[in-house]
């Protein structure tokens, strides 16, 4: 665990080999971002604020606010990139809000332009931050991926700006954390991530850990409670 003045101090040159997942997650703990389910049917799981119920938890705005981590968790993710990307780019994108800072770190290492989608009206993905050309290939990265509907968004956008086809992205997308409902999952885009958990989401006539007995706690009243910290 870190404390918040070593997290502030925190520089890429202090870790300069391949952390784990464990050692990343640390990250995490230190900054009350992260809590998992143990599947121990005594211990309470997560009431989400749309009255859903769901085994897991990521806050990765909370862990990018401290700029040094944020650089660091950009340099263990450009190290796993460099091992899948075969061809060359020219951009580095992101989304709004949460990933704007993230993949603009990872486009300072790799040398190469940044843009990132806007919001819209009713949360569309709108692009305008430069042409992109179609001799230069574009390189996605998020701080976090759910469902792909934030991804899949983004290129839509830079499609729809640029002329359906004429933007060429590459077949592997980067990100913090991937956590979708189910690992087994199989889409066309390849999504390369430093942290990989399987977190659901549902209705409680639905929820395994309530029909075993484990009870329901809103997390930011629960906090303790739900992560056992004192």
């Amino acid at each position: 665990m870190y404390t918040a003045i070593q997290l502030l101090r925190l520089n890429v040159g202090g870790f300069n080999w391949d952390l784990t997942e464990e050692e990343i997650l640390e990250f995490f703990d230190s900054c009350d971002a992260y809590w998992m389910h143990n599947e121990d049917p005594t211990m309470p799981h997560a009431q989400l604020t749309s009255g859903l119920c769901s085994n897991g938890y990521f806050n990765v705005p909370e862990v990018l606010q401290y700029p040094g981590v944020c650089e660091v968790l950009a340099d263990q993710l450009r190290r796993k990139l460099e091992l899948e990307l075969t061809d060359c780019f020219r951009w580095v994108v992101g989304s709004a809000y949460s990933a704007i800072t993230f993949s603009y770190e990872m486009a300072k290492l790799f040398k190469v332009k940044h843009g990132f989608a806007h919001k819209g009206e009713s949360q569309q993905m709108i692009w305008r931050d430069g042409v992109i050309r179609p001799d230069e290939s574009v390189l996605q990265i998020e701080e976090l991926i759910t469902t792909e509907k934030t991804l899949r968004g983004v290129r839509k956008a830079i499609d729809e700006a640029h002329g359906n086809g004429n933007v060429r992205f590459l077949p592997v997308v980067g990100c913090i954390v991937h956590r979708p409902a189910s690992l087994l999952e199989v889409t066309d885009i390849k999504i390369v991530s430093l942290i990989q958990r399987e977190i659901w989401k549902v209705k409680p006539e639905h929820c395994p850990l309530c029909e075993a007995g484990s009870p329901r706690l809103k997390p930011k009243e629960h906090w303790r409670e739900l992560t056992k910290k004192r």
